[in-house]
């Protein structure tokens, strides 16, 4: 189920749930988004959903459309710089057109398979897309889906690193491109080298985000909220 909350009031007063019940075509949401015109989407196993405060829309995958979702089942829901809603699938990344009520695959992932085992992480006007063998970084920078993205750099992920497995979250600043792991938080450089980082953190890792406001890293950990100051102090906070 769902539970949105009106802002700027209290809770108990302004909850309202939403199931299947009420047209959400799957019980298990992996990933929520708000797009330009607030609409509320939800991803599940079975479908995307746009609810607009009222009742939701359902989007399937059609193999006579191709301009429909890529699949029912919906890994990721992110916003860009610009709003644009991006949808993650195990059958390709797109973005949503609001204009035409369609979905977009960019040339770029329609001319090169972009594998992504590892993870994907979208945030501002990046995408990172971690395959195998490889980690890719475009740019997001037009309008139209031939020439929205560019590709920025390709880093290698050395053999011995392969079997980490899956990247929970993935980082990317203007240095480094940082993953969280079952195992803890690594920095990856340029020549695919991975490099421990917070060697005391050894738990698994879901989230790695930045706080522009006051200059930190917040971390969600399996045991804990971690904190990172900028002079690499840290704060832990069970939960």
């Amino acid at each position: 189920s769902l539970f949105f909350v009106k802002p700027n009031t209290a809770w108990s007063q302004n909850t309202i749930e939403l199931t299947v019940e009420n047209g959400l075509s799957q019980g298990f949401v992996s990933s929520i988004a708000q797009d330009n015109n607030g609409y509320i989407w939800a991803g599940t196993i079975n479908g995307l959903n746009r609810y607009d405060g009222y009742q939701f829309k359902v989007y399937r995958h059609s193999e006579a459309d191709s301009c429909s979702v890529a699949s029912d089942e919906i890994v990721m829901l992110a916003n860009d710089h610009t709003g644009r809603m991006w949808v993650v699938t195990p059958s390709g990344i797109q973005y949503y057109n609001t204009e035409k009520d369609q979905f977009e695959t960019p040339g770029v992932f329609r001319k090169h398979s972009a594998g992504y085992e590892k993870g994907v992480s979208i945030e501002g006007d990046r995408i990172v897309v971690a395959g195998r063998e490889t980690i890719s970084i475009f740019k997001i920078v037009g309008p139209e889906p031939d020439n929205i993205l560019t590709l920025q750099k390709i880093l290698p992920i050395r053999p011995e690193y392969w079997n980490l497995g899956g990247f929970n979250s993935i980082y990317c600043d203007d240095e480094k491109i940082r993953v969280g792991t079952y195992v803890g938080i690594f920095e990856i450089s340029d020549d695919g080298t991975f490099r421990k980082i917070l060697p005391e953190v050894n738990a698994s890792i879901y989230q790695i985000c930045y706080d522009r406001v006051h200059n930190q890293t917040i971390i969600q950990a399996s045991h804990a909220v971690i904190i990172v100051d900028q002079n690499k102090r840290i704060t832990s906070i069970t939960v």
